[in-house]
């Protein structure tokens, strides 16, 4: 995103009431109207959706300078999914009448939230691509290369993702047993680390020799 865009955006939403949430906070529910539009300042949101036997598939993350639900903002239909936060979180709620007409007279920002929809779609297929294809480790291994370069924070050379094995499990279609056993032997080639709440990628370029090797 360039300059002017988040300059735009924070000068916008910033007129409107902030929203500070702790670690899984639901900001959405399904069946909510979306008459608001929340930006993500900062933080880290999911969106999710719960079948018929109450299990969740993490459909899309948000990262800051975000804003959703898109559905109900373009389409005018009743929001379908759960938004939920995975790290503590600052956000701004706006009516969606007063955003779609921002957007309307602002091409840049249109522009920017058109290619941020096309970069969700592409995440949503390769998730897609992920559930129906290659075994559990592989799915777990592509998934934590993907995400370190678009949600990860680095500290001296190491990659940090705030991912529980129950976020895991909710994106790859994987059971949480299962989880453990796959990011264990991550662990055991010392490609990752494990602390609560998080995934430490000790040696990145180990994840992507992992990976190459399934060619």
């Amino acid at each position: 995103m360039n300059k002017t865009v988040s300059t735009k955006l924070k000068k916008f939403f910033k007129n409107y009431p902030d929203v500070k949430t702790i670690k899984g906070t639901i900001i959405l529910s399904s069946g909510d109207s979306g008459k608001n539009v929340f930006f993500l300042e900062s933080g880290l949101v999911r969106s999710y959706s719960i079948n018929k036997n109450g299990e969740e598939t993490t459909l899309l993350l948000f990262k800051p300078f975000s804003f959703f639900p898109s559905i109900p903002l373009f389409l005018g239909k009743t929001n379908s999914y759960y938004f939920q936060t995975i790290i503590p979180s600052t956000l701004y709620k706006a009516p969606k009448e007063e955003v779609f007409e921002f957007i309307k007279t602002n091409p840049d920002i249109l522009l920017d939230l058109t290619t941020r929809i096309l970069k969700g779609i592409e995440g949503l297929f390769l998730q897609i691509e992920l559930m129906g294809n290659g075994s559990a480790y592989q799915k777990l291994v592509n998934l934590l290369r993907v995400s370190t370069i678009r949600f990860g924070t680095t500290n001296n050379h190491k990659i940090s993702l705030p991912f529980t094995h129950q976020l895991i499990g909710s994106i790859t279609g994987s059971k949480r047993e299962t989880i453990s056993r796959q990011l264990k032997k991550l662990r055991e080639k010392n490609i990752i680390d494990i602390t609560p709440g998080k995934i430490i990628i000790e040696n990145s370029s180990l994840l992507e020799s992992e990976m190459k090797s399934f060619s």
